[in-house]
């Protein structure tokens, strides 16, 4: 089957600035082309030229790169608009079998959904209107275009959440959630467990790893914690005072920080781990979320992600708002049960099994065959 991707937007970035990077490859949209394509698939990606990488790349997919146009009023990092994407929309429409598009509220999706309706399906993940301009931009688009152009075109949502939000607005809302896949080929779980903590993230204020850091200086503190160590992989503006942090707390020598690593450096070091850490001001579904389960890397995190309700539910973790000392022993104590979880859970959670799941909303909407 061939199958296009309309994913203008490679990765997330702070304050309006785009960070490229040597490869595309860690990307969550690489990673679920790459579920296609292990299942047998061709795959096309359309993305902004603002996301190029610095070296050439061989994804195992077609990239196709578009300009973005007036930058001031669509930004590239949040709602992006790309010269002559109707076009080659228009002109390539017969070389697909299935049209997948990101978000409703998108500039890329609306024009594929004036231009090659029939064979779209959109994977939405926001659950909330975006706060750009006190929501006004998103409370319009949802009731105006949305409504009149998209409301009939099939959706897979990434989150319950995602799921309730946009079924207010459109009318075909698939009852199976589609979450973010994690590459099956790098994160592999370990059967040895360490007494790790992890936490993978920019060092960014809004990612609060400094809160973090004072909850596990407290955890070391109990009796027979001693012993424990905190990974922190990533990089960002906040690194020197997080270092600082962990030196006047007195842990210098129990946190360990990576600095940026590419997923198939940092998956070896979270496996085997107690928990990945999490406690964001402001994050929807979070890609590590699925890839720490894929790693077998239980969760405990707030309850800000969209996905709090899933890590709860499934046993993968614990979720709760202000966790702290008392949660991250109770990781520790069961881990063993959170593991088994996440050995369950990690089939539907892979590139594959996320591929494999947008197939199954594709062929239920009647976009291409059932393959029963």
């Amino acid at each position: 089957m061939r199958i296009l991707i309309v994913n203008l937007m490679l990765h997330s970035s702070e304050h309006g600035l785009i960070t490229r990077r040597r490869t595309n490859g860690h990307t969550m949209i690489y990673t679920l082309a790459r579920g296609f394509v292990s299942l047998g698939h061709e795959v096309t990606l359309l993305a902004s030229e603002e996301y190029r990488p610095l070296e050439p790349e061989s994804p195992g997919f077609e990239v196709v790169w578009f300009p973005s146009v007036m930058k001031r009023v669509f930004s590239p990092v949040l709602i992006p608009m790309a010269k002559g994407l109707r076009g080659w929309l228009r002109r390539n429409e017969s070389r697909f079998d299935l049209i997948i598009s990101s978000e409703v509220f998108s500039m890329s999706t609306l024009t594929a959904a004036l231009t090659v309706p029939r064979k779209m399906l959109i994977w939405h993940e926001m659950s909330v209107f975006q706060k750009m301009m006190r929501e006004l931009p998103a409370r319009f688009w949802y009731n105006v275009p949305a409504r009149l152009f998209m409301s009939r075109i099939p959706v897979a949502a990434r989150s319950e959440e995602a799921r309730r939000f946009i079924s207010r607005f459109m009318k075909r809302v698939s009852s199976e959630i589609v979450s973010h896949g994690a590459d099956e080929r790098i994160f592999v779980p370990s059967e040895e467990r360490k007494d790790t903590f992890v936490s993978v993230s920019q060092l960014i204020t809004r990612k609060r790893i400094d809160r973090i850091i004072r909850r596990f200086a407290d955890f070391v503190k109990r009796p027979g914690r001693e012993a424990f160590t905190l990974d922190i992989v990533g990089d960002g503006p906040e690194r020197n005072n997080l270092e600082k942090l962990a030196a006047d707390l007195g842990i210098s020598g129990s946190v360990r920080f990576h600095g940026f690593r590419f997923h198939s450096e940092w998956a070896p070091i979270a496996a085997g781990a107690v928990a990945m850490l999490i406690d964001t001001e402001q994050d929807l579904n979070m890609v590590t979320v699925s890839e720490s389960i894929v790693n077998g890397t239980p969760v405990l995190m707030n309850t800000v992600p969209a996905t709090a309700g899933y890590i709860n539910a499934s046993g993968t973790g614990i979720a709760r708002e202000d966790w702290g000392v008392a949660e991250m022993e109770a990781m520790a104590d069961n881990y063993a049960n959170h593991f088994a979880a996440c050995l369950r859970e990690r089939p539907s959670l892979t590139n594959s099994g996320t591929a494999a799941a947008l197939l199954r909303a594709a062929a239920s909407a009647g976009i291409i065959p059932s393959a029963g």
